[in-house]
């Protein structure tokens, strides 16, 4: 019910009493003449024959003619007639104003029915109120206790001017309402009270069984120790639930709640059970020094099996086949497994040691402290042999591949970095006892890491018949025809490990020299081809000589003289970098050419590039990604310029860098770490020199 209503409405009524006046009216006015009755016919009609034949100019027909009156009509349009029905109208209406001002004092009682019967759903479930505190139940009961005597002074009827209210209905849902709340709540409490009655009771008494215990071992002292310092930790909390059954006891007997004699026997045994528990509690605490005295001495006699734990584990690890280069690496492995379990569990054991102590109250020993530095020699010692299994697995995969097809310098490069960086850190944390190891480890490593950048030299694509011999002499064997063994049985075979066992380190040098000048002596070749293909397709402007259609002279020369400068320019530069190149240089003059080379190269390249995309706008993105160096007279500076990073040029000494070619990447690398720069951030290129 979420509204009251009348019954009958408003215009019910009104309807009802308008139709009871017309129906009055109607059987006023229309009541049937004697005159028309059957029994009479014969007398009207014999007065009307004699009214005609006599014509004494009496009119007798008046009687006959009010047959054709409207009678209602006449008496519905009469004012006063108006008037009363108007004024029935206002009485009914102001009759039913006085019964909603009436009803509207029912409105409170109309909130509290609908809230109470949410409520009552709500009581069903106890376990919603487990957390309820005791003045909430008292409120509660309060609150429904005077709602039962406001509603009981609601009346049955009511009179409202015409109306006369009748609440029968109305009461039977209302005063019912707090009434079976309160029942709800008489049924709802005592199981509260149960159910917290009992949960306290069984922990109290679990809590007393364990405290009362009286411990036998050391173990059991700690335990019963740390329970009984949860316990004084958790006073508080106990208390609390203490006072919050005892007092929903004491709200059911001031209420006068029914309880069951089980209920009062289980109230009773709660008190019992915390004054039990807290005279345990005083009795453990008394003996507390006795047994800490008693188990202290316990506990110090185990210190020596743990103390010889720790000296095995030690004596373990100092194992001379950890040492020895030609043990097993499986079985080193499994040995080492083993240890690792025997220390995990000596770690266990020393942490309960530790913790007893300090349930004690005794110093902690130091018996253990080296205990850190041998789970750290452990975990070194595992790693590196781990390693060392690794990397002979992966070494005897690499050293059948041949050379260069099947080689995948960039995989091989990657994990020997990987592996060269984790003996590096090693290094820095060995052990007695492990430096060959690790040593042997880092010599087999640095092999394929010096290796393999000379490698990727000896594969360089721009490699010419004069520089295979140059090879020849150097090395004491070609390398021309070792990538054709797919098309020919018999060529020459070299695997990777092969190369790697002939130690071509010193010849490293020599090695890169010779691939450099492979790859600039083709830059130049190339810049040069590019001068004879472009002669050998351009075209020349010709017209006829005269009038002579033989004959042809050309049309302009000032195109032709301006590509022949051009391509003169290019020549003599190629001329001279070519006799450089070819010069018995220096190392460092040498190096110093060939950079210059590739990057002259790579300028052209740049400025070709944005002619042919017709890039002729500074701010065009084509123009601005590429790396500028900007020199500012007027504040003697230069300044490194590229996309919207503007550093200053830090004349920084790199060294003479050689470089094989200038790729896209490499610009992209470029934009990268001045974007980097620019947002004050740190950035570098990694990949190992040389290695693609």
């Amino acid at each position: 019910m979420d509204m009251l209503e009348f019954t009958p409405s408003t215009e019910t009524l009104r309807l009802q009493l308008e139709t009871l006046v017309f129906n009055g009216l109607s059987a006023v006015t229309n009541r049937e003449r004697l005159l028309r009755n059957s029994m009479f016919k014969v007398y009207v009609e014999a007065s009307l024959d004699d009214g005609a034949q006599g014509g004494d100019g009496d009119d007798d027909g008046g009687e006959l003619s009010s047959e054709n009156m409207d009678l209602d009509i006449l008496i519905m349009e009469d004012v006063t007639f108006v008037e009363t029905l108007q004024s029935i109208n206002s009485i009914v209406l102001d009759a039913y104003e006085l019964a909603e001002e009436n009803c509207g004092e029912l409105s409170v009682f109309l909130e509290r029915y609908q809230e109470n019967t949410r409520f009552r759903k709500d009581v069903s479930d106890p376990s919603r109120y487990l957390d309820t505190d005791v003045h909430d139940f008292r409120e509660l009961l309060d609150k429904y206790i005077q709602e039962a005597q406001d509603v009981d002074t609601v009346a049955e009827t009511a009179s409202c001017g015409l109306l006369l209210l009748d609440r029968t209905e109305l009461n039977s849902l209302l005063k019912p309402s707090p009434r079976k709340c309160l029942d709800g709540l008489y049924k709802l409490i005592p199981v509260v009270f149960r159910l917290l009655n009992d949960n306290l009771t069984k922990e109290l008494t679990t809590t007393n069984d364990r405290i009362s215990t009286i411990p036998t071992t050391v173990e059991e002292f700690s335990e019963s120790l740390a329970f009984l310092r949860e316990l004084q930790a958790g006073h508080d909390e106990i208390e609390e639930r203490y006072r919050c059954v005892r007092s929903l006891y004491h709200l059911l007997e001031e209420y006068r709640v029914k309880m069951t004699d089980t209920d009062q026997m289980n109230a009773f045994v709660l008190t019992q059970k915390k004054s039990q528990l807290k005279a345990s509690i005083e009795l453990f605490e008394a003996c507390c020094e006795q047994y800490s005295a008693k188990f202290g001495i316990e506990l110090e006699a185990r210190l020596p099996g743990l103390v010889s734990k720790l000296t095995t584990v030690s004596n373990a690890l100092s194992n001379s086949p950890l040492f020895d280069l030609k043990s097993d690496i499986n079985d080193i492995i499994g040995y080492l497994t083993r240890v690792e379990a025997d220390t995990i569990q000596l770690e266990t054991e020393v942490k309960l040691h530790f913790q007893y102590e300090k349930t004690l109250g005794l110093p902690q020993s130091t018996a253990f402290e080296e205990l850190d530095d041998l789970k750290a020699d452990l975990a070194l010692k595992i790693d590196m042999w781990k390693t060392f299994q690794e990397w002979r697995g992966v070494v005897s995969v690499w050293e059948k591949q041949r050379f260069p097809e099947e080689i995948d310098f960039t995989t091989i490069v990657d994990r020997v970095e990987h592996f060269y960086n984790q003996i590096t850190q090693w290094e820095q944390r060995l052990s007695e006892g492990m430096g060959p190891l690790c040593m042997h480890l880092k010599s087999c490593v640095e092999e394929y890491r010096v290796t393999m950048p000379i490698l990727t030299d000896l594969r360089c694509p721009s490699f010419e018949e004069r520089h295979y011999n140059q090879l020849r002499e150097l090395l004491g064997f070609g390398i021309r025809h070792l990538g054709s063994s797919r098309t020919s049985m018999n060529a020459p075979v070299l695997t990777l490990g092969e190369l790697v066992q002939m130690h071509l380190s010193p010849f490293g040098s020599q090695i890169n020299r010779i691939a450099t000048e492979a790859a600039q002596e083709r830059l130049l070749k190339d810049m040069l081809s590019k001068i004879i293909v472009l002669w050998e397709r351009l075209e020349f402007d010709v017209k006829p000589h005269k009038e002579s259609k033989e004959y042809y002279v050309l049309a302009s020369l000032e195109a032709i003289y301006t590509t022949l400068e051009e391509s003169l320019t290019i020549c003599s530069q190629l001329s001279n970098l070519t006799r450089l190149v070819r010069t018995s240089l220096t190392p460092l003059q040498r190096r110093v050419v060939v950079s210059l080379v590739t990057t002259d190269v790579h300028f052209r390249d740049i400025v070709e590039s944005l002619v042919i995309k017709r890039v002729t706008d500074e701010n065009d993105f084509l123009w601005e990604q590429q790396l500028r160096y900007q020199w500012y007279a007027e504040s003697d500076e230069c300044e490194i310029q590229q996309a919207n990073c503007r550093i200053k040029y830090g004349y920084e000494y790199m060294g003479a860098c050689s470089r094989l070619v200038i790729t896209p990447l490499t610009d992209r690398c470029w934009m990268t770490i001045t974007g980097a720069l620019e947002l004050r951030c740190e950035a570098m290129a990694y990949r190992v020199p040389d290695s693609g």
